[in-house]
């Protein structure tokens, strides 16, 4: 099972409970199929740009363990839903997130704002 995350982006004049409603039958899509990892709604936001005259949406990401192509199966299933405004799917990857090593010049930045401090 290859493990994918799903962030869909509902019509943001959606009432909560048709919001919740299509998130189920995703969910329940993706179950069928394969497993939820996790489900983590993001509230309604101003879109960065209009998406066909809609200026919100409502984001919610899915997280989720697949058997096959995540990708065709879920554009099949979403394309033609009037209340998805976008989505986006990638696969997930457990990732180690450190910050990178200081160079020289860094370094003797932070040195010198730690004297004048003094």
């Amino acid at each position: 099972m290859s493990k994918y995350e799903t962030i869909v982006v509902f019509d943001g004049s959606l009432p909560q409970d048709a919001i919740e409603k299509e998130s189920k039958k995703i969910e329940e899509l993706l179950s069928a199929n394969g497993k939820i990892v996790k489900i983590d709604e993001w509230g309604k936001r101003v879109l960065a740009y209009q998406i066909g005259k809609k200026t919100t949406g409502f984001y919610v990401l899915f997280v989720f363990e697949y058997n096959g192509n995540a990708g065709k199966f879920i554009e099949d299933n979403f394309k033609f839903n009037e209340n998805i405004i976008r989505y986006l799917t990638v696969t997930h990857e457990e990732v180690d997130i450190f910050a990178a090593p200081k160079t020289e010049s860094e370094k003797a930045n932070d040195e010198a704002g730690e004297e004048e401090e003094d």
